[in-house]
């Protein structure tokens, strides 16, 4: 068939459908939703839910309840979480733990495997000092002043000293038992005399080894023995070797400390040495300083890292290790094993633990306190397993880090080299929470992550309150920050929204390949909560949100709804990935839509409107028929679902009829099913994706007839009269008619305008058309404009015209003047195709062409309680109709025929 082609794609896009949710109804009082987990099919899985505050459980501290889509019920899950308390002393300890299950919820190991022991709360101190000669006699001093400063940060505490002087003999000034009749260190210190002779460092660790940490000196049972040596060079003329010690001190469970003072430690085998006399590992246990000054400096590590044993208080301080650890804050299973987040180990700097699942051990991944400052970071809080070009890693949250919060990449570099911090990034904002949630997303499917999503729900500025940080990993991460350039926020209008505190990867949810992303935000809507789901898209995530699902318009008036995301996973048996939303109370699966991708074709014959067609005068009238349409849409499915059929097309050939009376509005019915569809249990229902195009706009232009070159050059001539009138007699002439006439002896005249200047006394009145002759021959056409004067009594009436609807002051003679095509949608029929034809203005210039729109507003895809063939039709059944604006114009009815249905489910067509 001749004539134009013109094509689109109107993009239908899976969205999260909201009206066919399953709620899932716990009790709001033990936290019922706080976090969920999809995990198996339809038929053997379901959605895991967390009620961390529930009473009446395992240590009466939480409970996972496994909620079934096809029940539509929860059951208790035997199962504990990171608050397992543990009374230790005086003490409650919450070390927590976590069981691995399996598919059927069997347990298949525990994590620790067992709870961990009460730690000594007491401690034994043994200070062994070097008073070789090598030591100036002030350095000598000074070391007994940093001992005194020690032992003065635990006045008031358990814990028990002694002193010990090395050189070629062992001298013990004091032991425990001469420590607990006199606490004073000042007193114990003043009669400790320096030796000055040579180094026997082995010799004086086997002494006060057999000799000190015994009971009749009050070396205490069952508390922690700690042997701190303090040196300034290797040992010299010793008779021992360190093999023969440092076994005994293994033996008897005494942890040891190596200070090493001075120059000489910088030779490999003087250093070597100070790792051998320690405890290992030996960066945990070495200390150096360039001289006895320096000691000072080390005090507060020594007081956090060495002496605030395992829970130990003091009027200065107080420290934990895994005390408070709460492993299990946050959990993932990773190839290497489960991962478990323990954000309040040592101090709540955290870190977490990986279980190897191939050689049983347990590795502990932190960042020293000291390096970076990583006090309260609670690392561990948020954890995402991901792979970089092969290379594992861990991406790890600290949201309390320096009140910013940070981003921490861990990488395996090797079963020898463990696990090393590699790259990191920072928060923007004080107080923001950066790090609080974590998501990883491979854009191009070859398992390597390229983005590393970081919420900041704290986060405050710009009416909108949290944010998530898209960051870029590279390859080969090598160190360094990590760039973080690109943000998502939610609506406007939420300050306090929280929009960043869950984050989930929801896979193609749209059929363009590319992974999209859920953010929760349980605070918007006056604590009602939403979720936003944001497209991904080449090279990144798109920033502008495709849909808003508000927990407001749920009947079951969830609140906090977004609180926790899980998805991926399809749980309802249409092989639609779905996604499980936490609430206060309550658990929402809600599922995918299939996809519909409909391009459009529309075939013109002719492909331009000849000017003869119509009759130009006063009111325009088609002569005939003008033009023939062929409308062809062609549906194609984009999701892997069990929907059935993949691609249907329907084709549509309206024409348009000499009768221009009317606009008809042609309904569209659609097929009733057949009797042998079965039942559908639930119902989804397609919608346009707002961010895709679902208006076509094919072109059909009118034709020019401006002569083999196509350009137009016209002829115009132009007069005018004043009916005879010569003088304006102000107060007495009432009206001034100016008569125009304008012939066009050339071709084609567009944007033709006459602009008629009067003197400030007038004003315009009105324009009548009073003679259009048809061509040809080309007479002109005349018109009579009446125009008032100004006086300063009388004011006529001045009749004018509405804005944007100029009056009828053009003119068309042998050649015609074509103004541009308006495109209008009429607001009450939002739903209807809108095919305007032009109507020749002045204010509207040409050349132009006719805008044909076809208006899909919801396509619905559904099925419906029972068997669809019982669905009744609507009384006033659905339709697509297909409008003409403008004066006199065809109308261009059509006929679709609609696919059937997708599979089983019907295809239903809605306007409206």
């Amino acid at each position: 068939m001749k004539g134009g082609r013109y094509g689109d794609v109107l993009g239908y896009a899976s969205r999260v459908d909201v009206e066919t949710t399953m709620v899932f109804h716990g009790d709001a009082r033990g936290a019922f939703g706080q976090t969920v987990a999809q995990f198996g099919t339809i038929d053997d899985g379901g959605v895991l839910v967390g009620a961390p505050l529930q009473h009446g459980a395992v240590n009466k501290m939480g409970t996972i309840y496994l909620c079934r889509h096809r029940s539509g019920k929860c059951q208790e899950v035997p199962a504990c979480g990171p608050t397992v308390p543990q009374t230790c002393g005086e003490n409650v300890h919450l070390n927590g733990f976590c069981i691995l299950l399996d598919t059927n919820l069997q347990q298949l190991r525990r994590l620790p495997a067992v709870q961990q022991e009460c730690p000594k709360s007491s401690s034994d101190v043994l200070f062994l000092i070097d008073g070789s000669g090598s030591i100036e006699h002030q350095d000598f001093l000074t070391m007994k002043t940093f001992i005194a400063e020690v032992m003065k940060r635990f006045k008031g505490t358990d814990t028990q000293f002694a002193l010990a002087q090395f050189s070629d003999i062992v001298l013990n000034h004091f032991d425990f038992n001469t420590f607990r009749r006199s606490r004073n260190p000042i007193a114990l210190l003043n009669q400790v005399q320096q030796i000055r002779r040579s180094t026997r460092t082995a010799t004086a660790i086997w002494k006060v080894l057999t000799e000190m940490f015994v009971s009749r000196r009050g070396a205490r049972e069952d508390v922690n023995k700690i042997l701190i040596v303090i040196t300034d060079g290797r040992k010299y003329d010793d008779k021992l070797e360190y093999s023969q010690v440092i076994p005994l001190a293994i033996k008897m469970g005494v942890t040891r400390y190596a200070i090493g003072v001075g120059s000489a430690f910088v030779d490999p085998a003087a250093e070597e040495e100070l790792r051998t006399i320690a405890s290992k590992p030996s960066e945990d246990h070495v200390f150096q300083v360039d001289n006895f000054d320096a000691l000072q400096g080390i005090q507060n590590q020594l007081q956090e890292k060495i002496f605030a044993i395992e829970g130990t208080q003091s009027a200065h301080s107080s420290s934990f290790q895994l005390e408070m650890a709460q492993e299990g804050f946050s959990a993932l299973l990773t190839p290497e094993g489960p991962v478990l987040g323990a954000v309040g180990a040592y101090g709540w700097s955290g870190g977490v633990f990986v279980y190897n699942d191939r050689n049983g051990g347990t590795t502990f991944v932190n960042v020293s306190r000291d390096a970076g400052d990583m006090n309260d970071a609670y690392l561990g809080y948020a954890a995402e397993s991901l792979s970089l070009s092969g290379t594992r890693a861990l991406a790890l949250g600290a949201p309390r880090y320096r009140h910013v919060g940070r981003l921490l990449l861990f990488l395996l570099r090797g079963p020898q080299d463990g696990w090393q911090l590699a790259a990191d990034a920072t928060g923007p904002q004080v107080g923001s929470y950066f790090g609080a949630s974590l998501c990883a997303l491979d854009l191009n499917g070859d398992r390597s992550a390229d983005l590393v999503l970081v919420g900041a729900p704290m986060f405050y500025g710009a009416g909108s309150g949290g944010r998530v940080a898209v960051c870029t990993l590279r390859p080969k991460v090598r160190g360094g920050r990590l760039p973080c350039q690109q943000t998502l926020q939610g609506q406007p209008g939420h300050p306090l929204g929280r929009f960043g505190a869950s984050l989930a990867r929801l896979g193609d949810i749209d059929g363009d390949r590319w992974p999209e992303v859920a953010v929760g935000a349980p605070l918007e809507d006056e604590e009602r909560g939403a979720v936003y789901i944001f497209r991904g898209q080449r090279g990144g995530i798109s920033s502008q949100y495709s849909q808003r699902i508000s927990g407001a318009r749920f009947s079951s008036g969830p609140r906090y709804f977004g609180q926790a995301i899980s998805s991926g996973r399809d749980l309802t048996g249409d092989r639609l990935p779905d996604m499980a939303v936490g609430a206060q109370g309550q658990v929402l699966l809600l599922r995918s839509q299939p996809l519909l991708k409909v391009r459009v074709t529309v075939t013109f014959q002719p492909q331009e409107i000849p000017a003869a067609a119509f009759d130009c005068q006063e009111k325009e009238v088609p002569k005939g028929e003008v033009a023939r349409a062929q409308i062809c849409f062609l549906s194609t499915k984009k999701t892997a679902d069990n929907f059935g059929k993949t691609s249907w097309e329907s084709v549509w050939s309206p024409k348009a009829p000499p009768d221009v009376s009317q606009a008809p509005q042609i309904p569209i019915w659609p097929p009733r099913p057949t009797p042998d569809v079965p039942k559908i249990p639930n119902t989804l229902w397609m919608s346009p994706n707002p961010q895709e195009i679902h208006v076509v706009s094919p072109q059909l232009p009118f034709a020019k007839d401006c002569g083999t070159d196509n350009i137009c050059i016209d002829d115009l001539q132009m007069s005018f009269n004043f009916s005879g009138l010569e003088t304006i007699v102000v107060g007495m002439t009432s009206a001034v008619d100016v008569t125009v006439t304008l012939h066009n002896r050339g071709e084609d005249s567009y944007g033709t305008t006459i602009q008629l200047q009067h003197a400030e006394a007038l004003s315009y009145r009105k324009a009548v058309v009073l003679q259009v002759p048809r061509p040809p021959p080309p007479p002109p056409k005349s018109f009579r404009a009446s125009k008032t004067p100004r006086s300063r009594k009388d004011h006529p009436e001045v009749h004018t015209l509405p804005p944007r609807s100029p009056p009828d002051i053009f003119t068309s003679t042998q050649r015609p003047f074509w103004p541009p095509a308006l495109l209008q949608t009429s607001p009450d029929h939002p739903s209807q195709v809108v095919l305007p034809t032009p109507v020749p203005t002045p204010d509207a210039p040409g050349p132009f062409s006719v805008l044909q729109e076809v208006h899909v507003r919801a396509l619905q895809l559904g099925a419906g309680g029972g068997s669809v063939a019982q669905d009744p039709l609507p009384r006033q059944p659905p339709h697509l109709p297909l409008w003409h604006q403008g004066r006199g114009l065809p109308s261009v009815p059509v006929s679709p025929k609609p696919p059937r249905a997708l599979g089983d489910v019907a295809v239903r067509w809605a306007g409206g």
